[in-house]
């Protein structure tokens, strides 16, 4: 599903108004609530991955907070995180206004589709029936799932139309033509007989060339 922009920045403006109050000074629960919405906030563009470095400058600065002392626990948090959330805020809305937020998106959509494929691989390598339709589930997945996202994040489609259209769509958007949309519309069957269990339909040939493709698509428009 596409982010929600206007929602995102709506929020983000929230906890800028929260973190600059006109009334006095920020108690240690306001500081807790907008760190933690930073937090949310952070994991709905930059993924849940805690080593992404947007994360990981947040995390740090509490657990710096943390080693300070706890005499003064307000005082330190205001002190130390207090700058990083608010500069974090200001900075992912800067990003989203600048229409960063597409390819931060097709990022996190990217790694996981590239999990996907990995297990798939796995899969392959045990050489067995079983395994080849497990990779066969898997890449099949992948495939529709690079498809879509390419098609929310580079054709502007909405809703979850046929495969087909979404194709159609990319075509007419300029991204995919030639022989990479010729192949994406081949391996359309080879989609529908795995993710309907017509294991006699599957090979581990076409498995294997699918997976492939969509490797190139992740690593062309999605990373």
């Amino acid at each position: 599903m596409p982010l929600d922009t206007p929602a995102l920045l709506k929020r983000i403006d929230q906890l800028l108004a929260v973190s600059q109050p006109d009334d006095g000074p920020v108690g240690h629960a306001t500081i807790v609530e907008v760190m933690q919405g930073t937090v949310t906030l952070a994991r709905a563009l930059y993924g849940d991955q805690t080593e992404t470095p947007q994360l990981q400058t947040i995390i740090k600065a509490a657990q710096k907070a943390r080693e300070a002392g706890v005499s003064n626990t307000a005082y330190i948090h205001l002190l130390i995180v207090w700058p990083v959330v608010q500069g974090s805020l200001r900075a992912m809305r800067a990003e989203i206004e600048a229409g960063l937020v597409g390819s931060i998106e097709r990022r996190a959509t990217g790694e996981v589709i590239a999990d996907m494929l990995l297990l798939a691989k796995e899969a392959l390598r045990e050489r067995s029936d079983g395994a080849k339709n497990v990779a066969a589930v898997l890449t099949a997945a992948a495939y529709e799932d690079t498809v879509r996202k390419m098609g929310a994040t580079l054709a502007a489609v909405t809703g979850r139309p046929e495969l087909s259209e979404v194709l159609t769509s990319l075509k007419i958007a300029n991204v995919l033509v030639g022989a990479p949309l010729t192949t994406a519309l081949g391996y359309l069957k080879f989609r529908n007989d795995a993710l309907h269990a017509d294991w006699e339909k599957l090979d581990a040939a076409v498995v294997s060339s699918c997976l492939a493709f969509v490797e190139g698509l992740v690593l062309q428009h999605l990373s």
